[in-house]
């Protein structure tokens, strides 16, 4: 009969990058190493996919192609069905509670177990049929979401809690769908862009008192793809035609690059990664270590058009666990 054991883990703390590809073929790749190199991933089922929401460096979710959501505890490894439905964008208050937008209802469904298990949460009583597009998760308790022009007041919707369960809309004075929303800290200063700029009504929007009043940017892309934001709100990217950025809050955008870009990462209001193009048939990922005030090119994955980027950052097993008897 053997005695007590110690075990003990080689860990290391790690940031990670995921990388989906736009086709089967190209796949999912994780670098650990600041996209020194890259390490493709196993795909649930061979499915092509298009969206990856990364937890930790090992654990992972990825909507495929047949509208399953899959989540991953060993990078890939192996995979689990998690979820039967479309779930297109998923953001996580921490390492439990999260946020998805689609489901049955085409509106929310959420996760209080690290995304091993998913409920729907039915707004049609808020917003109608009005399929959603974007959430933004600051806490267990407080997230943003906005998506289509709800039919009822003929602007895109934009709901908040800010206790995690019941759900309000607000006025966002938008007359075109809108594609993607975030936020930071305490949730009084929020972002949000769509696709459109008609007679100055602005493609991108912003708030400073929490989503009460809503008010267009000036200078933003007319195709706005993706935003995100650095640091306490006080620099803004967003992408379409170009990268375009802003200093103030999101009121107003300057365009810094004339490259087409898809995709932005962001981790700990200080680290950023866009994906863009810099030809009509190549593309490049380009990182910044401070805010976005110093750039360089890393190591690309090769897929020819990124559709995601996830960042996140955990300990992971470096090496085998090695057990001993205590005699």
């Amino acid at each position: 009969m053997s005695g007590p054991q110690i075990r003990l883990t080689n860990q290391r703390y790690v940031m990670a990058l995921y990388v989906v590809g736009a086709t089967a073929v190209e796949g999912l790749y994780r670098s650990t190493d600041g996209a020194q190199t890259w390490e493709r991933l196993t795909s649930p089922a061979g499915t092509l996919l298009g969206y990856v929401c990364a937890i930790s460096p090992d654990i992972a979710l990825v909507q495929s192609d047949a509208s399953h959501l899959y989540r991953t505890a060993d990078a890939g490894q192996t995979w689990a069905d998690v979820y039967t439905g479309a779930v297109t964008r998923i953001s996580m208050a921490d390492a439990n509670v999260g946020w998805g937008v689609g489901g049955s209802s085409g509106h929310l469904v959420k996760t209080t177990d690290g995304g091993r298990t998913w409920a729907d949460i039915d707004l049609s009583g808020i917003i109608g049929a009005t399929a959603l597009t974007d959430v933004k998760a600051l806490s267990p308790t407080l997230a943003y979401a906005c998506g289509n022009v709800y039919a009822t007041t003929s602007k895109a919707a934009i709901v908040k809690t800010t206790d995690g369960v019941a759900w309000t809309l607000q006025t966002s004075g938008y007359n075109y769908p809108l594609s993607k929303i975030d936020s930071r800290t305490d949730g009084l200063k929020a972002v949000a862009c769509g696709g459109h700029t008609v007679a100055g009504s602005g493609g991108a929007l912003y708030t400073t008192d929490g989503g009460t009043t809503w008010t267009a940017a000036t200078g933003e892309p007319e195709t706005c793809v993706d935003i995100a934001c650095v640091g306490n709100m006080g620099r803004i990217l967003t992408t379409g035609g170009g990268i375009y950025r802003s200093v103030d809050g999101g009121a107003t955008y300057t365009a810094v690059s004339d490259r087409p870009a898809v995709a932005i990462a962001t981790y700990q209001d200080r680290h950023v990664w866009i994906a863009h193009f810099r030809s009509t048939t190549s593309y490049v990922i380009s990182a910044s270590p401070d805010g976005w005030w110093t750039w360089a090119d890393v190591v690309t994955p090769p897929v020819l058009v990124p559709t995601e980027i996830s960042a996140c950052a955990g300990y992971m097993a470096d090496g085998p666990a090695i057990t001993f008897d205590i005699r």
